[in-house]
């Protein structure tokens, strides 16, 4: 499964995160949405989406974490406007995995304005996610 493109593809192709982060770093042609914590010539606002694939108590189905950090300027009502339109785009709804056709439904946990205390003021908004994904033969067998 390609859980990690999938909600990639999801966020970069919403149209109000597009008209808000900046040009990612990487590849002037995409937003700045990133794998990993980027460095200090990154330009405002990005996010970092990361994931923890533990282990699976159950043969068809993974639970998996996502993390979302979602930083600015140091404006907090800026990081909050893209921390909604995450958790809009997300929470709650079902994805299908672009690679074999499985199902990913996203869920919140929570989420948290922290503290940046190196450097410049920057807004850090952190958003906590589960993935529940299935195997499609899995699903394509309870259909049957």
């Amino acid at each position: 499964m390609s859980v990690m493109t999938t909600l990639y593809n999801v966020l970069e192709n919403d149209i109000n995160l597009n008209n808000i982060l900046a040009n990612s770093t990487i590849n002037p042609e995409k937003k700045a949405i990133y794998d990993h914590w980027a460095d200090s010539e990154t330009l405002l606002p990005y996010i970092v989406i990361r994931f923890d694939f533990g282990a699976s108590s159950h043969w068809a189905k993974r639970e998996t974490a996502l993390i979302i950090d979602v930083f600015t300027d140091g404006d907090t009502i800026q990081a909050e406007e893209i921390r909604n339109i995450i958790i809009f785009k997300l929470d709650r709804n079902v994805f299908e995995d672009q690679t074999d056709g499985s199902k990913i439904r996203c869920y919140l946990n929570g989420d948290r304005l922290l503290d940046e205390t190196e450097g410049e003021q920057i807004a850090h908004w952190n958003i906590d996610f589960s993935l529940h994904h299935w195997r499609d033969s899995f699903i394509s067998h309870i259909n049957e």
